[in-house]
């Protein structure tokens, strides 16, 4: 949440900073993006005892592909124009390959569903109810920026 404010606050006035913090400030934006819902995959994996949820190797490089690829394509940015780039003007625009970027996210809440769904016996109801509700949050913001609006 508080990555979200100062990402808004500096691109809504980019001429004021450094176009290198600029792109600083989004790439760690989008990082926290996709690394928030990993590691709650990670935490629901865990509660549900499953195998990965003890970070071995294979389940663990298995569970972080999507976020590293996520990540490569927004480190890319700077030269790509991938998920975002800024002007020399400072304005800030989203690249053809953002919505990467909440796919990973909401792939990361599917797995963590589905691990909830087909092991539900390992999750007390109240456990289980939270995780929904963490999910529903995550996936209604992400809809809020991948649905079109005006700018």
């Amino acid at each position: 949440a508080v990555s979200d404010v100062i990402a808004s606050v500096i691109s809504v006035k980019g001429a004021r900073f450094p176009i290198v913090l600029l792109y600083f400030v989004n790439m760690i934006y989008y990082v926290l993006l996709v690394f928030k819902p990993m590691v709650f995959c990670y935490y629901v994996c865990s509660l549900s005892k499953l195998p990965v949820g003890k970070i071995s190797y294979k389940g663990g490089i298995i569970l972080s592909f999507p976020f590293i690829a996520a990540v490569a394509v927004m480190l890319s940015s700077p030269w790509s124009k991938a998920v975002f780039y800024i002007t020399e003007n400072h304005e800030f625009f989203y690249g053809e390959l953002r919505p990467v970027m909440f796919y990973t996210t909401v792939s990361y809440l599917i797995m963590s569903a589905i691990v909830v769904f087909t092991r539900k016996n390992k999750f007390r109801k109240v456990m289980k109810y939270s995780i929904f509700v963490y999910i529903d949050k995550s996936v209604s913001n992400i809809l809020s920026v991948i649905l079109p609006c005006e700018r």
